[in-house]
This record gives structure tokens, C-alpha cells and sequence, in this order.
């Protein structure tokens, strides 16, 4: 991928809405360099991946909060402090993404070593309910066919929804450059700041699979408070993040950001929408991981085309009409909204639990009642 944007960014950046020469010149800059930073996204995204299978979320929000912060850091001190401008801001980038891949590296070595040393037969109640916090993380070789199509299944559905989500920022890119140069400018920084503080909630959301994923076969019981409380944290993640994104786009610290005062006007009237996507497409992914916990994504992928497909249809008819870069980030929250609403209608399993007690869960029910009396010759809970 990295070099198909090296051989043809002047292609992809023309396509994405950059007319001017001088635009284009500085585009190509930064896209070329934050190419660079594709391997190390890659080692990053599968360790995150990883930690998050052995039912750890905590390593990946403090990796990420720290990339995040010295992003941010970088960003001030390159773009501002030093005047590199786009380049600053593309080195910045890739030096956090270096940081991320480095600390997940050193820990996914140090946890493998540390955990074959201590490894044993012992089964303890940790274990016993979540087996996967015991697993080594080692190389083991190559994966074999019957795993490579067991991952390729979910894994082509999650390709197809990071690309749908790729295209839904892309193309409001697209659409905010035709708005003129500040417009573009309120909108960049405002992606930034949005990607950035949308990381916060991404490990919950995400641990969300591994949690459903753990009770479905044995305590399936288990899965409707669950479903609850996994809803209520992705609201709740969500809501402190667009707090966080409201304070960074809204109050003097964007002086710190932008030097443009129009800029900074228009980020004040973005700021609001932003807000509320970080809770939708913290809802939207958490209902995301939860359809993959369950095993039911037969759906996913007819969700997911219509929920884009109805955003940029609105998108492009809002561009059309000339409205303003605030018109754009408001038609933003379609596509988690839509998405949400998508996959909870059409999850038969989904349904099935957050009606808990119909049907033939109300089996499920009352056997598990009936298995929490039960108690073993060891004196542990069946």
C-alpha cells in the first residue's frame, strides 16, 4: 500500500479534490511521508488485536494515549514552534505511530517471556473464566489453512467496514476541499483532533468481542447484563470523548493549534458535530465488536454498504448545494447512526439477547439458574 501512494499520490490527491499546484505539492508531501508509517500502523493494529484476545484493553488505551499525546506534542512544537508546517505535522504522525509499534512490541515480548516462565497446568478461577489471559504472546510460525479461513471469514468483513470507513472520511475530504482553503484547513484539524481523542474508546469497544466471545458458549446467561453494561460504556467513553474534543476545538486551547483566527471560527461551529460523532461511532463500534463476539456478521457487510451509501448520497447532495464545512460534519454522524441502527435490527442473536427471557432464551435462562445452585466437589460454582 505504501508504495502504490508513492507511485501514483499525485493521482490519489487529484481524485481526492486537490486542484491547486500549490496544494498538490504539499499534499504530496505529506501523504508520501506518512506512507512511510503503514508498517508500523500494521505491527500496532495486530499486537492491539492481540491484547485486547487475552482480554487486556488497558495496555492498548495506555499505548495509544501515549502516541496520542506525543502526536499532539510533536504537532505544537513542528507545525508552530519550528514552522515545518504539513511536513511537520506528517513527521509528528509517524514518530507517534513509531512509538506505538515499539511499545507494543517490547511488551508483547516481555509478556511472552514472563508468562512461558509461569505458565503451568494449574487451572485458577482467572484462568477459568477467561482462558485466553494464560496465552503466551510468541511466534509459533505460519498459520495453517483451516486458520487462515477461519480469520479470512471475519476478516474480510472488518477489511470491508475500515474501508467503508476510510471512504466516508475521504470523501468528506473530498467534499470540504471544494469548500476553499479554510474550510479545508478547519476540517483537517478538526479530523485530527477527532482521530486522535476517537482512540480513547476504540480499546473498549473493541474488548467488547473478546467479552461476549468469552460467555456465549458456557454462560450465555451472562450475556444480556453484559450487553447493557458493554452499552453503557461505549455511551459513556463516548460521551468523555466528545467532552475532550468540545474542550480542544472550543475553548483557547485551539490558539495553541491554530494560528488562524477564521480557522478558529470555524472549528466552533464544527466542534458540536464532532462531539456527537464520537458518541455515535463509539456506539456504532461497540455494537460493531459485539455482532463479531457473537458470531453473528452474515449482516454486517449488507449494513454497512447501506449505511454508506446512504451518507454519501447525502453528503454529495449537501456539496452540491455549496453548504459549509459545518453541514459536512454534521451529515458525519449518518453513517454511525444508520450503522447502529442497521445492526441491531438485522443481529437475529443481538435481538435475541436484548429481549432476553423470549423464545428460546428463557431455556438458556432457566438453566443457568438452575447451574448457579449447583456447586461442585471442589466448592466452585458450576
Amino acid at each position: 500500500v505504501a508504495t502504490i501512494l508513492f507511485a501514483f499520490s499525485d493521482k490519489l490527491l487529484l481524485l481526492a479534490g486537490c486542484s491547486s499546484a500549490d496544494m498538490l505539492a504539499l499534499s504530496r508531501r505529506y501523504l508520501r511521508i506518512r506512507a512511510v508509517g503503514l508498517p508500523l500502523v500494521l505491527v500496532a493494529v495486530v499486537l492491539q488485536g492481540a491484547s485486547l484476545g487475552r482480554q487486556d484493553a488497558w495496555t492498548p488505551l495506555k499505548i495509544f494515549l501515549a502516541a496520542g499525546l506525543f502526536n499532539v506534542v510533536g504537532d505544537v512544537a513542528l507545525t508552530i514552534k519550528m514552522g515545518w508546517g504539513v511536513t511537520g505535522a506528517a513527521v509528528a504522525t509517524v514518530a507517534s505511530q513509531a512509538l506505538a509499534a515499539l511499545y507494543f512490541s517490547i511488551h508483547a515480548i516481555r509478556s511472552g517471556k514472563k508468562e512461558g516462565k509461569s505458565s503451568s497446568n494449574i487451572v485458577t478461577e482467572e484462568t477459568r473464566t477467561s482462558p485466553t489471559k494464560g496465552v503466551a504472546l510468541k511466534w509459533k510460525g505460519l498459520p495453517s489453512k483451516d486458520i487462515l479461513r477461519h480469520f479470512s471469514s471475519f476478516g474480510l468483513i472488518l477489511l470491508l467496514r475500515n474501508l467503508a470507513n476510510m471512504t466516508s472520511y475521504s470523501s468528506m475530504t473530498r467534499c470540504a476541499a471544494g469548500l476553499g482553503a479554510l474550510s479545508l484547513a478547519a476540517h483537517q484539524v478538526t479530523l485530527q483532533v477527532w482521530w486522535l481523542i476517537a482512540y480513547l474508546p476504540e480499546p473498549m469497544c473493541v474488548a467488547a468481542q473478546s467479552l461476549i466471545a468469552r460467555d456465549l458458549k458456557d454462560r450465555s446467561y451472562r450475556i444480556p447484563k453484559l450487553l447493557k453494561v458493554l452499552y453503557s460504556m461505549g455511551l459513556a467513553s463516548g460521551s468523555i470523548a466528545a467532552v475532550m474534543t468540545g474542550l480542544t476545538l472550543m475553548t483557547p486551547i485551539a490558539r495553541g493549534i491554530v494560528a488562524d483566527s477564521s480557522v478558529r471560527s470555524l472549528l466552533f461551529g464544527i466542534a458540536p458535530w464532532a462531539m456527537l460523532a464520537q458518541i455515535c461511532s463509539s456506539m456504532a463500534y461497540t455494537c460493531d465488536n459485539i455482532c463479531v463476539g457473537l458470531g453473528d456478521v452474515r449482516h454486517v457487510p449488507f449494513v454497512t454498504v447501506g449505511a454508506l451509501s446512504i451518507f454519501l448520497g447525502t453528503l454529495f447532495s449537501v456539496a452540491r448545494q455549496g453548504m459549509g464545512v459545518e453541514t459536512i460534519w454534521r451529515v458525519c454522524n449518518i453513517v454511525f447512526v444508520t450503522r447502529f441502527i442497521g445492526l441491531v435490527l438485522f443481529s437475529q442473536k443481538l435481538k435475541g439477547f436484548l429481549s432476553f427471557g423470549k423464545g428460546f432464551f428463557r431455556k438458556n435462562l432457566r438453566q443457568a439458574r438452575l447451574g448457579r445452585r449447583r456447586v461442585s466437589v471442589n466448592g466452585e460454582l458450576s
